[in-house]
């Protein structure tokens, strides 16, 4: 009889204990709306704690009642009272779930919007390098076509003073050959 006293105790001090944890959690979460990724994390941790704790308390009640006069009444208010907390831990758990995988869906989207607009620029960058090699390619070009028109016209120069020297050369010649046989009778 003692003993069962105190195991009596010890089971009314323990679903106490869990039954303070219960309140705890339902007061914290009871009506929140979860915002943040954060507090999605803190949720879901406390969630799957708290699930594990109404697994215990179950199981430790269960022996409590099977110990106690009316067994079904016990039973039936312990099945109450545990599906009124899972109701609770697992509606938490599922929007915190939804919060993380919202949260998820929106950073590889935020991932996605940037791949786009860094493709987008490092093409525009790609095309302005095509334009501006396009453009130094025609400048070298155009610069290339005068020089070898200058080179043209000199060498053309340099042709007409040579033709023009050896004119003059052949003419020197003559007049000297010219005045030679003169001289020379």
């Amino acid at each position: 009889m003692r003993s069962f006293r105190l195991g009596l105790l010890i089971a009314l001090s323990y679903s106490l204990v869990a039954l303070g944890a219960s309140k705890d959690f339902a007061s914290r979460w009871k009506g929140v709306p979860i915002t943040t990724q954060a507090q999605a994390k803190l949720a879901l941790k406390d969630a799957k704690a708290e699930l594990s704790e109404i697994n215990r308390y179950e199981k430790t009640q269960t022996e409590v009642c099977y110990k106690k006069i009316f067994v079904n009444s016990c039973l039936n208010d312990l099945k109450k009272e545990v599906k009124t907390r899972r109701f609770l831990a697992r509606s938490v758990k599922n929007e915190a779930e939804a919060k993380l995988r919202a949260g998820t869906a929106a950073q590889r989207s935020e991932k996605e919007q940037s791949a786009k607009t860094e493709a987008a620029k490092l093409k525009a960058e790609e095309k302005a390098n095509e334009a501006a090699y396009e453009k130094r390619l025609k400048e070298a070009q155009e610069r290339e076509e005068k020089l070898n028109a200058k080179s043209a016209k000199h060498v053309e120069n340099v042709q007409e003073r040579l033709t023009k020297h050896e004119k003059e050369m052949q003419d020197l010649i003559s007049a000297e050959k010219a005045s030679l046989e003169k001289k020379a009778p």
